[in-house]
C-alpha cells in the first residue's frame, strides 16, 4: 500500500511512496488503498485517474512500462478501463481506494488530493502495470 504524507508549511507538498506504484502481471483485480495520517483527510475527489499515458512518438500506442516511464509526458487516454471504481471510504475519510483490473501493461497518471489545515493539496503521481 502506498504511504501518503504532506510536508511543508506555507506551500505544502504531497509525497506518495513508492513513486511510481508498480504492479506485477500476477496482481490482477487488486484494490489499491491510500491512507493519510491522522489530521489529514481525502476530499470526495481524493484520487482521480487522469488516464493512460500514450507513447509520445506514436500516439495510438500505450507507453510501455520502464524505469523512466513515470517521467514521460505524453498524451493521455482518458477512456482507460484498467484502474476504476475509485472511492473514499464511507466511514473513514483517511482512506481512498481504486480497483486495478490490470488486464494489460501500461502507465497511468492520477491526481491525489488531500485536505491539510483546511487547504486542498494535490500531486500527480503514476501507477505502472507491468
Amino acid at each position: 500500500m502506498p504511504l501518503v504524507s504532506v510536508k511543508g508549511g506555507v506551500t505544502p507538498v504531497i509525497s506518495v511512496s513508492p513513486e511510481p506504484l508498480v504492479f506485477l502481471k500476477e496482481q490482477r483485480d487488486f484494490r489499491i488503498e491510500w491512507t493519510v495520517p491522522t489530521g489529514l483527510a481525502f476530499p470526495e475527489n481524493g484520487i482521480v485517474i487522469e488516464g493512460q499515458v500514450m507513447d509520445p512518438s506514436n500516439r495510438s500506442e500505450a507507453l510501455r512500462p520502464s524505469m523512466q516511464a513515470h517521467k514521460v509526458v505524453g498524451p493521455i487516454n482518458r477512456e482507460q478501463q484498467e484502474i476504476v471504481d475509485c472511492r473514499r471510504d464511507k466511514e473513514d475519510r483517511q482512506k481512498f481506494s481504486c480497483l486495478n483490473r490490470h488486464t494489460k501493461p501500461g502507465v497511468f497518471r492520477y491526481t491525489i488530493r488531500v485536505l491539510a489545515d483546511g487547504k486542498v493539496v494535490e500531486s500527480d503521481p503514476t501507477i505502472m502495470n507491468e
